[in-house]
């Protein structure tokens, strides 16, 4: 990785410092210093020698919400116990999330979970143990480090939080803290905002390599900005000293086509989601590589896994340790993800970052250019060396024998004479295919003549049992194809065997994993409960990170009862609840939207609908009706294996 000539890759000095220069303040999705720093890549992307992918523009716009943070005037006030008042900073001792807005309350304050008005009051986290779940009160305070920005989304998620620093929040609660005044205008509005994409034509022009970075940055609070020299003017100075690269000499194999991508930052990929699926259209195959926070000065292991396709992920990490740096095994987040979920193979150039981005910290002294210079050869490098796209055929080859043994499974259950635990695995195009003879069970008799130790409630309270679907993950998952030999539990010992090719085998039934069971009332509400194995305590923190206790609007808790809340038009509804007393299970609870079916998605036959949201009295009374506190030894009993008492 020696250092190359200034001369080489001149252009990396000079994105980088005009991305992350003061006046771009920090290049946050619907400010004019975005606007400038997408038209100054449209300007070097044309002085590299790049052709534009569509027309005769760089600028690919779409429409993306945005807010205006000025307008917005986010204010926070402490009343404190001598009756005096605070105003706090916005930026420097506070950072409020404007699709919060619009808001104009005073509330306040408790430090105790348990109060019986938690709902009505801001809860402040006077332990100063950091992000704890959602609460259940009307805003949630946490101690931030100085310097820290808040990358505005425009998605309502399920909590509310206000950030002070740290020690701002101690001096309020030592001066005795009482209420809050939060207000803040609505600036929400739908705009048009540029992602920025070029060409360099390849010898085969069928395929294609993909190259993103995020130009937007997280911006800036008030009276603090983080210069985004990190966060992501780093990823966009190497694509384009690639790209640089790449133009000269010999046409690389296949396009390569490089993208500023606008919009990351915050609680979607917005630029990406925009465009992966135009850009997926225009090649019979295509791989994607995404270079977000490289090139630090502590030179830290390079992150690289991203959409676990195992040909790419594995190239990928044997040239980065072959170039002489060193690897996390660890996965990262990035605009990688729409291009994965549309089935392209994906990895992502990257080093963990947490402590420096969205801080007054990621400055450009963070970063090495001669780093950067570095990893733009890299790139060229593996571009270069990896052909024909070996990649995207690889993926195109196990989407295409996917939809194949998805077509044949029925034909074969019926062939083969497949029983409910039946299992049969065979070789299809390269990859291993296991089907099952398990199908949908619709109602508790069906389920009886296969788990004959399971007895299953026909009626709660005044429901109906519509339909029920139980999984035993270890005997009778359905369908499953992988680039592995598939292990199964294959007798009565539990000991874990490869499935044998082109054998029909019968795995003995164990304990059940989970049940989604469907019940409807006369009048035809419909809501499910899914019942699920949980081993321990950690398995439960993790379930129930967005829930809060279920408070009835009176104020009395609903015990057992843990409720996930969204924002949906301007409201505070319940997405759906979760029942956990402690034991081996829980179980979730939700309402279901009968006017709006979905596709069946997991191939099981289930019930398949929206989730339909309800007030907080709505779901109060629906754990009324079914009588959940009475039923702990029966969902525990759902859970047994054959043969137990």
């Amino acid at each position: 990785m020696g250092k190359p000539p200034a001369s080489n890759l001149d252009v990396v000095q000079s994105v980088f410092d005009t991305l992350s220069a003061p006046e771009m303040r920090g290049r946050r999705v619907g400010t004019a210093g975005n606007v400038s720093a997408g038209e100054y890549i449209a300007q070097v992307f044309s002085e590299i020698g790049l052709m534009p992918l569509w027309g005769d523009n760089f600028a690919c716009p779409y429409e993306q919400e945005v807010f205006d943070a000025e307008e917005g005037d986010p204010r926070l006030t402490a009343y404190l116990a001598d009756g005096s008042q605070r105003e706090l900073k916005l930026g420097s001792e506070f950072t409020f999330s404007l699709s919060h807005a619009p808001i104009n309350l005073t509330l306040s304050v408790t430090c105790d979970l348990n109060d019986p008005a938690l709902a009505e009051k801001i809860y402040v986290d006077k332990a100063m143990s950091g992000l704890l779940p959602p609460t259940g009160a009307i805003f949630d305070i946490f101690p931030i480090e100085y310097g820290h920005v808040s990358a505005q989304g425009t998605e309502k998620g399920p909590r509310r939080d206000i950030r002070i620093e740290q020690s701002v929040l101690q001096e309020l609660l030592d001066a005795g803290l009482s209420a809050f005044s939060v207000s803040c205008r609505d600036t929400k509005m739908l705009s048009v905002q540029n992602n920025y994409i070029g060409v360099i034509k390849g010898q085969d022009s069928t395929n294609a390599v993909i190259v993103g970075a995020h130009f937007d940055g997280a911006g800036g609070d008030g009276d603090i900005c983080a210069s985004g020299a990190i966060d992501n003017a780093s990823g966009v100075a190497t694509i384009v000293g690639m790209a640089q690269l790449l133009r000269r000499g010999e046409k690389p194999p296949i396009d390569v086509v490089i993208c500023a991508l606008n919009g990351e930052e915050g609680s979607r990929r917005y630029g990406a989601e925009a465009v992966a699926s135009d850009l997926i259209s225009l090649y019979e195959g295509c791989y994607y590589i995404n270079v977000d926070c490289v090139g630090l000065v502590e030179n830290k292991p390079y992150q690289y896994r991203a959409s676990h396709n195992r040909a790419l992920e594995d190239a990928f990490a044997a040239a980065l340790q072959a170039a002489g740096y060193s690897l996390s095994e660890d996965g990262i987040g990035g605009d990688w993800t729409p291009f994965a979920e549309a089935g392209v193979p994906a990895v992502a150039l990257a080093q963990e970052t947490l402590a420096v981005r969205h801080t007054i910290a990621d400055l450009p002294e963070a970063v090495d250019i001669a780093a950067l210079q570095g990893l733009a050869i890299f790139l060229a490098d593996f571009i270069r060396n990896s052909g024909d796209n070996v990649y995207a055929q690889d993926a195109s080859s196990a989407q295409r024998a996917e939809k194949k043994a998805v077509a044949q499974r029925q034909q074969l259950v019926d062939s083969l004479g497949l029983g409910f635990h039946d299992n049969y695995m065979y070789q299809l195009d390269g990859y291993y295919v296991c089907i099952s003879g398990n199908r949908p069970v619709h109602t508790a008799k069906e389920l009886k003549a296969v788990y004959p130790w399971i007895d299953v409630r026909e009626t709660l309270g005044p429901y109906q049992l519509q339909e029920v679907l139980a999984v035993d993950l270890q005997t009778n998952w359905p369908f499953q194809i992988s680039n592995e030999k598939i292990a199964r539990s294959l007798g009565p010992n539990g000991a874990i065997e490869a499935m044998p090719l082109n054998e029909v085998v019968h795995i003995a039934p164990g304990a059940l994993d989970s049940y989604d069971f469907v019940y409807q009332n006369s009048v035809g509400r419909c809501f499910g409960l899914r019942v699920s194995r949980i081993t321990d305590e950690k398995q439960w923190e993790s379930l129930s990170r967005h829930c809060v206790p279920l408070v009835a609007p009176g104020g009395r808790e609903i015990p057992n009862v843990y409720a996930h809340f969204i924002q949906r038009d301007d409201s505070e509804q319940v997405a759906f609840m979760n029942y956990y007393t402690g034991g081996d299970f829980f179980v979730q609870i939700m309402e279901y939207d009968t006017s709006k079916p979905i596709s069946d998605y997991d191939g099981f036959g289930n019930y398949t609908c929206e989730m339909k949201s309800l007030s907080r009295q709505e779901a109060v009374d629906l754990v009324k009706q079914l009588g959940l506190s009475g039923l702990e030894d029966y969902f525990s009993a759902l859970m047994r294996a054959p043969g137990d008492n």
